[in-house]
């Protein structure tokens, strides 16, 4: 593993997200000086897909950067019992509210046995999905400068999402230098 030497400050993190966190970070291009990443919300060990969430799910800084990661879209979707073929949940939620950790949790242990119900691997359930959400990144500040540009993750895990941005900054940086030159 390679070892970084800037300060990384982990603000909302429990000790074992913050190791996950520093292990995701240890696997990226990191920009040069301090790195902050923010919770807003309380991420649930075990269930890290974007699915659980809606909103701001974090704030990270670093090189007079700022970027703001939510769980953005329409999450609408059935859960069946196989045998029976009738509807056990239900969500719609158009708001970012994340409702469907809520709503789902008591019937879905963690993100493993989601991922065995959406490839129709679980004997009792399946999930019919009309629509989802997804981690969108906002650009609030490059370098100082306003930007308000975002763009759509291909993460699906938020550990995975904050690290991609974190490695994103830096690589928003060198381009903005090479701009200059």
């Amino acid at each position: 593993m390679r070892v970084k030497t800037q300060n990384i400050n982990l603000e909302g993190f429990d000790r074992i997200q913050e190791i996950v966190m520093r292990l995701k970070l240890a696997e990226r291009t990191l920009p040069p000086g301090d790195i902050t990443i923010k919770l807003n919300q309380d991420i649930i060990d075990g269930y890290c897909d974007y699915s659980w969430y809606g909103g701001l799910i974090a704030e990270v800084y670093s090189m007079d950067s700022e970027y703001r990661v939510m769980a953005n879209g329409d999450v609408i979707v059935n859960l069946i019992d196989k045998k029976t073929n009738d509807e056990v949940a239900y969500v719609k939620d158009k708001s970012n509210s994340g409702s469907f950790y809520s709503i789902m949790c008591p019937y879905i242990q963690n993100d493993t046995h989601l991922y065995e119900i959406i490839e129709d691997k679980d004997p009792k359930y399946s999930l019919v999905f009309s629509n989802n959400n997804w981690f969108e990144v906002f650009r609030d500040k490059i370098c100082g400068s306003s930007d308000g540009d975002s763009y759509v993750s291909d993460c699906c895990n938020v550990f995975d999402v904050l690290a991609e941005t974190v490695e994103t900054i830096w690589y928003d940086y060198r381009g903005e230098n090479e701009e200059e030159e």
